[in-house]
């Protein structure tokens, strides 16, 4: 049977991208607009760029911190964040000086990137993923292999406990995390503009 996939969508991001490829891999995805809709659901997926207070105060008005909460924490649902998807995983965000409450699916901050060097921020372009740990999310996927990145704020952990990989920018960032079950990840880079190595990430969700 199709997995039905939740693409939540709270205003800040094009899901188009994200649920046209799902679709293509042979999964049911279908945009979220509402708490209701997550019981529809097998797996979800968090898109997002942006600006992580703009994001939560969204959700927030969605009704979906609760439902994202119960869904994921409480019925161990796979869930999927993309890009601002991810951060807004951690405990909370500090966008503009501001601390903002995350939806505390992992332990972390998102701060703003620091060059050490001669990078420029934001982020964005091709850049090695390299893992930390083996995960089920990267399965077929070569270590050390390129994948699109987008962002001028990174999820800051304070272990490596949650790290599934880094990549070597800004002192090193983490790419892809773990959260608060086994089929709970985050990626900072785009998937699904990521070529065939993104899309085999996407499958390897779908199949969770």
């Amino acid at each position: 049977m199709s997995q039905k996939i939740a693409v939540i969508d709270f205003g800040y991001c094009n899901i188009g991208s994200i649920t046209r490829v799902l679709g293509d891999l042979g999964a049911s995805p279908f945009a979220c607009y509402g708490p209701r809709q997550l019981d529809d659901a097998d797996k979800i997926v968090l898109p997002g760029v942006g600006s992580f207070a703009a994001a939560m105060g969204s959700l927030h008005r969605m009704q979906m911190i609760d439902a994202i909460g119960q869904h994921v924490t409480d019925l161990k649902k796979p869930f999927l964040g993309i890009c601002l998807g991810m951060q807004l995983m951690a405990e909370c965000g500090v966008e503009g000086g501001q601390e903002c409450a995350g939806l505390g699916l992992v332990d972390g901050r998102v701060e703003k990137m620091i060059p050490t060097g001669r990078e420029r921020i934001p982020h964005m372009g091709w850049n090695n993923v390299n893992y930390e740990v083996v995960s089920p999310l990267f399965s077929g996927i070569p270590d050390g292999r390129d994948f699109y990145f987008v962002h001028s704020y990174h999820v800051d952990t304070p272990t490596k406990e949650p790290l599934i990989a880094s990549t070597p920018f800004a002192g090193g960032i983490a790419s892809s995390i773990r959260g608060c079950h086994d089929r709970v990840w985050g990626v900072q880079f785009h998937p699904e503009k990521s070529q065939k190595f993104g899309q085999k990430l996407l499958q390897n969700f779908i199949a969770a």
